[in-house]
């Protein structure tokens, strides 16, 4: 049987592979059973091929899902009432169906959905073929050289700024982003994404601040074994403010402790109670 031309880059994938796996193994002895017991005698070169060569082979699995996954959302768009795809296997959205499949959660399927419409090559009224919205980035993950989660973060920007942002700087954005998601680790994506949305919409900054700004909340409440808890949503204006006062508080707190001395923020020999963690014999933590 023919092998069909979209599953070449998988089958590709395979081979490479086989072969990267042999030429992590000893060249003699007995291998034992399972892959958990061959992965144990790859020396350490061979182990990291393995690891890349599987990661490729997940980006090109996940780039077919995006595929599957955009024409599923098609063919179960509202237009087709109870005779979309999705109704007609029971499920009440494409993302359910979606996330039967893969049997991850709904908000993974949401995203191959999202992402799949976004990269999907298009057709005018006359039926001729054109490009995705998002080619740059559709090119980077048919290519196998970004995530499912970068194409994601970049398409959903831009979707944002889209009402407001110039065409063609966006475009050229796309390009770089696409082209920087294949070297980034996604953290310091999501970092670059951010910059390039303050770019594109630079007046949807001010409202978003103002948004942060109106969302700040802070709960109080004595606990039944009389402890206080605090609750707090804070814009990065007052979160800094309140960590270092807090920061400073458990400093003197320290010193208070270390030396014996001191006013300090902790339970001293007159019962006074303080809210210092330090003070209170606990060494603090802070989350990276």
């Amino acid at each position: 049987m023919e092998f069909p031309a979209p599953l070449a880059p998988l089958q590709q994938d395979v081979a490479a592979l086989a072969a990267v796996w042999a030429a992590a193994l000893p060249e003699f002895g007995v291998l034992p059973f399972g892959a958990q017991g061959e992965i144990e005698l790859m020396s350490d070169p061979g182990l990291v091929s393995v690891t890349d060569a599987v990661a490729r082979l997940r980006r090109d699995a996940d780039a077919l899902l995006v595929r599957v996954a955009a024409e599923v959302g098609r063919r179960s768009g509202p237009e087709f009432g109870t005779e979309g795809l999705a109704k007609k296997n029971g499920f009440s959205t494409p993302t359910r169906l979606l996330a039967s499949s893969t049997g991850g959660s709904a908000g993974e399927a949401a995203r191959l959905l999202a992402v799949g419409a976004a990269t999907a090559s298009r057709q005018d009224f006359s039926g001729a073929s054109r490009p995705a919205r998002y080619s740059h980035v559709a090119a980077a993950l048919e290519a196998g050289v970004i995530s499912v989660d970068a194409a994601g973060a970049i398409t959903a920007m831009l979707d944002r700024v889209a009402p407001r942002a110039d065409a063609a700087l966006a475009e050229g954005i796309e390009k770089i982003l696409a082209e920087r998601a294949a070297d980034l680790p996604l953290s310091l994506l999501l970092r670059v994404i951010k910059q390039a949305e303050a770019r594109l919409d630079p007046d949807g900054a001010e409202p978003r601040d103002e948004e942060r700004w109106q969302g700040r909340s802070l709960t109080i409440r004595e606990n039944r074994n009389g402890m206080t808890e605090l609750t707090a949503h804070l814009d990065p204006e007052s979160a800094a403010l309140v960590k270092a006062a807090i920061e400073a508080l458990v400093s003197d707190g320290l010193r208070s402790k270390g030396t014996g001395t001191g006013t300090g923020t902790g339970t001293g020999t007159d019962g006074s109670t303080g809210s210092s963690e330090a003070a209170a014999g606990v060494e603090p933590h802070h989350r990276p």
